[in-house]
């Protein structure tokens, strides 16, 4: 995992941020097909490290992807929010109980497979040394649904 740095024009560092990304292989649906039925990701029980910013990068089967992984990759299928309510909520990681990722616009690159690793990548935090076990997304379950 890469970090980022922010530095000023005279070289002296003012944070460092990272976090650790998460990955998980996934069972898809039976019947993914290019057509225009719609394809969410649903995750449950999902925690993000502390002190991180509240947005998560989702990658399909990129399991290396990392904050600065390009957007533009095809493997990129969009971004969750998940704001804290007050600054303890942040220190000790944002949770929600589910939250969805409309991902229809990636059905083509799912297609005619039966799984995929979905990565999240949350950004922020503050450590300079990311901690596996620490700094990275928790959930209790990944899965998609096709209506």
């Amino acid at each position: 995992m890469r970090n980022v740095t922010l530095c000023l024009v005279t070289g002296a560092c003012l944070l460092t941020l990272g976090a650790a990304p998460a990955s998980v292989k996934i069972a898809l649906p039976a019947a993914i097909s290019k057509s225009d039925a719609k394809l969410v990701l649903h995750i449950e029980e999902l925690t993000l490290p502390p002190n991180s910013s509240g947005i998560v990068r989702v990658f399909a089967d990129l399991p290396m992807a990392d904050a600065t992984t390009d957007t533009a990759d095809e493997h990129y299928l969009g971004y969750l929010t998940m704001l804290a309510s007050n600054s303890a909520e942040a220190a000790r990681g944002v949770h929600r109980s589910s939250i969805t990722l409309d991902i229809s616009h990636k059905t083509g690159l799912l297609a005619d497979r039966k799984e995929v690793t979905i990565t999240l990548v949350p950004l922020g935090g503050t450590s300079a040394a990311p901690s596996p076990e620490r700094d990275k997304p928790t959930f209790a379950r990944v899965y998609l649904v096709q209506d």
